[in-house]
Formats: C-alpha cells, structure tokens, sequence
C-alpha cells in the first residue's frame, strides 16, 4: 500500500529566489498558476505564503494542482517550503489516490526541482 508524500525544499537562498529559479525551469506541462495564488493569499485566514502550480493532462497524470506552503517561525518567514497539497483540475478525475499524488509530485521533482542548483536542498517526506 502506498503512502502520499510531501517535498520540503530548504535553502540558504531567499525564497522569492528559489521561486523564480523554479519558474525558469518550468517545462514538460507545468506551469505557475498565479491567479490561483492570489485567490489563496487573499483568503485571510492564510497566515504562511502559498506558491501555486498546475501541470497538464500528461501519459499518467491528470491535470493538476499543486499547492506548496511556505514555512514560518512565529511571524518570521524561513527559507523553507513544502508541498501541502495536490488537488486535480480534471473534469473525469474527482480525487487523486496515493499512487497518482505521488506520481505527480515525483513529475514535478524530475521536470522542475532536480534541475535547481545544490544551494536548494529538496527531500521527501511521508505526508
């Protein structure tokens, strides 16, 4: 039986840096979502910074969102994110089970994350 999984991305960089660089390398159907970004930052009950991204219907992924939350301590922000959530964008999928969750993310780690510079530390993690 498979476990979701997170990523959690640490770096000595700011994180507004880490961002950009993972736009820079958005490639193979992904793409930042900034509108779903500022729907999410604007509820005021978010008190951590969300970054938003989608990726579209590929061979073993259906069209997607993926949620990462930047982490804080107190009201200060830290150089640390993690992904909190993927929900799908499919008109014929509902609900994403384990093995396509972590699919996705695993295709978010290939096509964007591993090509980040070892200054940005990205691990796994069981949800």
């Amino acid at each position: 039986m498979s476990t979701k999984r997170s990523i959690v991305l640490t770096s000595k960089l700011p994180i507004d840096t880490v961002i950009q660089m993972m736009d820079n390398f958005l490639h193979n159907g992904w793409d930042r979502d900034h509108e779903a970004e500022d729907r999410v930052n604007a509820d005021s009950t978010i008190t951590e910074p969300y970054f938003v991204y989608t990726c579209e219907d590929g061979d073993k992924r259906p069209m997607s969102t993926l949620f990462f939350m930047q982490q804080t301590k107190g009201l200060q922000s830290i150089n640390k994110m993690k992904v909190v959530n993927i929900v799908p964008k499919s008109e014929t999928v509902d609900r994403l089970d384990d093995k396509t969750y972590n699919y996705i993310l695993n295709d978010f780690y290939i096509s964007v994350l591993s090509n980040l510079p070892s200054t940005v530390d990205s691990q796994f993690c069981d949800i």
